[in-house]
């Protein structure tokens, strides 16, 4: 979109958050059928002990379903990598600070340029800390995860969750420690989360605005992730 006018990027941007908060609810909606009383889960085994399909289960329905979640996911990765691309090219490559939100828009909600972030007006939101030091770093993320799907990635530095960070907890410690109750605290609710993420293309270490949903998924935890603390008393983390 290098020849398009600002507006239409704009747009496009538009487009691309409604479709990928699509994806992911068909996703959540796929997962709680599979993942329910009974069901199968994600990746559980369609044969009984001894090697024969399980009478319980409607086999094709299920490939059926988990197929469809893989294609999702694959069409959620896809999005979001156009969907940064994209903001990059709005805001330029030497922006500091890229947003990707999820979030339903209404065509008249306005996508609105503030500084060198893109925010959606969300009057329902969870207000996001004020940042400060990044306090806990990001890896192991599971394919498909909350964590997965909200955009983050191997390597962010938490800045901020919620209404946690080291301006509102005093220390990256604090601020660590809070972290897993505060996860509990707002499960199935839509929390924004700030990371510092270092673009591979530029080197640049970039401030990232997310939003994720904690919730039960089948899999490790509500995030699906590994979270380790970073602290200044701990060079080189």
């Amino acid at each position: 979109m290098a020849n398009c006018s600002q507006e239409e990027k704009w747009q496009r941007a538009r487009a691309l958050l409604r479709q990928r908060e699509a994806i992911e609810e068909e996703i959540k909606s796929i997962s709680s059928m599979l993942t329910g009383p009974g069901g199968p889960g994600l990746h559980g085994n369609l044969v009984d002990s001894e090697g024969f399909p399980r009478n319980d289960l409607d086999i094709i329905s299920v490939r059926s379903q988990r197929q469809r979640i893989a294609h999702l996911y694959t069409d959620h990765k896809s999005i979001t990598d156009e969907l940064e691309q994209l903001l990059h090219s709005i805001l330029g490559r030497g922006s500091e600070s890229i947003s990707v939100t999820r979030s339903s828009l209404s065509e008249k909600e306005p996508l609105t340029l503030n500084s060198t972030h893109l925010q959606v007006s969300d009057p329902d939101s969870v207000v996001l800390a004020p940042l400060g030091k990044p306090f806990a770093l990001v890896d192991r993320i599971v394919t498909a995860s909350p964590a997965d799907l909200a955009g983050m990635k191997d390597g962010d530095r938490i800045i901020a969750f919620a209404n946690i960070s080291t301006e509102t907890k005093g220390s990256e410690i604090e601020a660590y420690r809070s972290l897993a109750p505060t996860v509990r605290d707002f499960s199935h609710v839509s929390v924004p989360v700030a990371v510092e993420r270092v673009d591979p293309e530029t080197h640049q270490t970039l401030i990232v605005h997310l939003d994720i949903t904690p919730l039960p998924w089948d899999g490790p935890g509500l995030l699906g992730c590994s979270i380790r603390q970073l602290s200044s008393e701990a060079p080189g983390q």
